[in-house]
């Protein structure tokens, strides 16, 4: 999973890792930006997977994609009901994976956030909640609210959807959130306290 943004200096470390782990085996990598493509240059027998910021909300961003090299797509978290049911009837010769369950970064800056402790919630004027978090010089605000189509994968098989992302790393998988997502995940339930954006209420 490549990171999200990539600076001028972090270039030629990221080719030489990921020469590094294709050499011990490793074949799928996910990419988070479309300057990630050129760093598989030269390389074969890999599978390339588009991440969510990678828009997929139509088959010409699919085709546009599988041009460039990859092998499989995320679908956006934001899209909605319907057109995810009309994208996945589309014969796109992609395989397309839905996000279930992940944590929602909702800014990614170079600019630190001074006198917040990534321990404590940052409340905005309408009362939701946000954990800043300091990362390799980036400060990363995510929102509390995690978003979840937990209950709907029946729905989305039935639209043609084979492929599914259940995004831990923020809880684990053995921490009591992390095992009550994936009992959600077994059972079929929605999970309380998650959104489920523009599923539902649909795209404007």
């Amino acid at each position: 999973d490549l990171p999200f943004i990539l600076f001028d200096s972090d270039r030629a470390p990221l080719v030489a890792a990921i020469r590094y782990l294709v050499e011990r085996g490793f074949r799928i990598f996910r990419l988070n930006n479309l300057g990630h493509f050129p760093l598989f240059d030269g390389l074969t027998g890999l599978t390339l997977i588009t991440g969510f910021r990678l828009f997929s909300l139509n088959s010409q961003a699919i085709a546009a994609w599988k041009e460039l090299g990859a092998g499989e797509v995320t679908l956006y978290l934001e899209d909605d009901r319907e057109n995810l049911r009309e994208l996945l009837a589309r014969p796109t010769g992609v395989p397309a994976a839905v996000t279930l369950y992940a944590p929602v970064p909702v800014i990614t800056s170079r600019i630190p956030v001074g006198g917040v402790r990534s321990d404590s919630p940052v409340l905005s004027d309408r009362e939701e909640a946000y954990r800043v978090e300091g990362r390799s010089g980036l400060t990363v605000v995510t929102a509390e609210t995690d978003f979840s189509l937990l209950g709907r994968q029946g729905e989305l098989e039935g639209f043609g959807c084979s492929k599914f992302i259940v995004d831990l790393s923020h809880l684990g998988p053995f921490s009591p959130h992390g095992k009550r997502v994936l009992e959600a995940l077994r059972r079929g339930e929605t999970l309380p306290g998650t959104a489920i954006f523009n599923y539902e209420m649909g795209l404007e």
